[in-house]
């Protein structure tokens, strides 16, 4: 059994805070034991980077990897890291992953649903329900 410490888990969404607290209660849930820490501004980041082993991001800040000392990595919550990267100065020791994939069922089953809707005019139908009408053309 390894006696090193569990890292905490770190969340910026770097886009919506919300989003970030949102995101940290699904680890709290998924993770119960590990410490989540939600940074929901870009300067409370860029002031404890230091401190940080593992971050969960989603629009990261740039320049301010080189006081990353003890970053070992860094997950994106999308399918690419053009966001993080480039970034010349992260230390060599940080693996960086993404989501790709994570939402692939997903995404195909809302595309398909956005097809059928417009295939069968459920927006019209919808604006002719809220203005009381029904015309089945024109």
């Amino acid at each position: 059994m390894s006696t090193e410490p569990v890292a905490k888990v770190h969340v910026h969404h770097g886009f919506e805070p919300a989003l970030g607290e949102w995101v940290a209660g699904l680890l709290r849930t998924a993770l119960p034991g590990r410490e989540i820490v939600t940074w929901a501004s870009e300067q409370e980041l860029r002031t404890g980077i230091g401190d940080v082993e593992v971050l969960l991001a989603f629009r990261p800040p740039r320049g301010m990897w080189s006081g990353a000392r003890r970053l070992r990595l860094i997950q994106m919550m999308g399918a690419g890291v053009d966001a993080l990267l480039p970034a010349p100065d992260l230390p060599p020791q940080v693996q960086v992953t993404n989501a790709r994939g994570l939402h692939g069922v997903q995404m195909s089953e809302f595309a398909l649903a956005m097809m059928l809707a417009l295939a069968k005019r459920i927006p019209r139908a919808l604006e002719q329900q809220r203005a009381h009408l029904w015309k089945l053309y024109g």
